[in-house]
């Protein structure tokens, strides 16, 4: 008979010897549905964060940049504004982010601040000044820059050809965004929770055969089944690890290898706790 329920996995497996025993010998089925509950307690959380995090950006950098947004018209795949060209529109902090020139004779790509350059039927990426923001980025924040090698070319998009006709302005991009807001989490949540729950149960059978080998070198008589659900068990706690620094912003690129050494050790300390039990011992033999 089990003697541990599944709600009380999330703190018996940081320490309890006895609950993993428990697992290998009683959990059958529980595990991935323990473990599908478990992603969707953490997912629930990281939605609403991501949500409010979008919800912040959008009023304290997207909104000024909208304000200065000018009517867009496209008219059978032609745009036009109701500025004169160029128009910049610029961040915050006064860097140049989006020029538009839909003259019949645009200005060349280096020529125009900023990141985007919109033409009257053409949308240019200046992937070379991206890379130069993306570097100061890095550089003020102290990480190692992965942007130090060559800038890759400006990369042309033709986003209008497609249309028709159709006014964009300031009104209509505020309420996309707002509507964005309403159903980001919803949408985080759909998708992130059964990609997540696929990318946990994989792992999981990839540990169970780690735990098997563990099992072997210990004499211990552990089925396949079993090594999979101490696995799955094995990784709740860098799964709550892992959901507390997203939500504080505090995992980095050394968190991964991290994770996976801390996940090791609680495979090993899961799998050596049925040592102890005489039913789990495999029965060695004299020669």
């Amino acid at each position: 008979m089990r003697q541990y329920a599944g709600w009380q996995a999330p703190f018996y497996s940081f320490w309890s010897k006895p609950f993993y025993v428990d697992v290998a010998k009683n959990w059958g089925g529980l595990a991935y549905a323990y473990l599908f509950v478990l992603l969707c307690f953490t997912w629930l959380f990281l939605s609403i964060k991501i949500d409010m995090d979008f919800s912040y950006n959008a009023d304290h950098f997207m909104k000024p940049i909208i304000e200065q947004l000018p009517v867009m018209t496209i008219d059978k795949g032609i745009l036009s504004i109701d500025h004169v060209s160029p128009y910049t529109i610029k961040t915050t902090t006064g860097e140049a982010l989006i020029t538009f020139d839909t003259s019949d004779k645009p200005m060349n790509p280096p020529q125009a601040p900023g990141i985007f350059l919109v033409e009257k039927n053409t949308v240019i990426i200046k992937a070379s000044e991206l890379h130069k923001r993306l570097k100061e980025v890095n550089k003020e924040s102290g990480a190692s820059s992965p942007y130090d090698g060559t800038p890759p070319p400006d990369q042309n998009m033709d986003l209008f050809s497609g249309t028709d006709h159709a006014i964009i302005d300031q009104k209509t991009v505020n309420q996309s965004i707002n509507s964005l807001k309403k159903l980001l989490a919803i949408f985080v949540f759909v998708i992130a929770l059964p990609l997540g729950f696929i990318l946990c149960v994989l792992q999981s059978l990839i540990y169970g055969l780690l735990a098997m080998a563990i099992a072997s070198a210990n004499q211990i008589n552990l089925s396949y089944g079993a090594a999979v659900r101490l696995s799955v068990v094995a990784m709740t706690p860098v799964i709550l690890m892992d959901s507390l620094l997203k939500l504080r912003h505090a995992d980095s690129i050394f968190w991964g290898p991290i994770a996976f050494l801390i996940t090791v050790v609680y495979i090993i300390v899961a799998v050596r706790a049925n040592m102890d039990d005489p039913n789990q011992k495999s029965q060695t033999t004299n020669s």
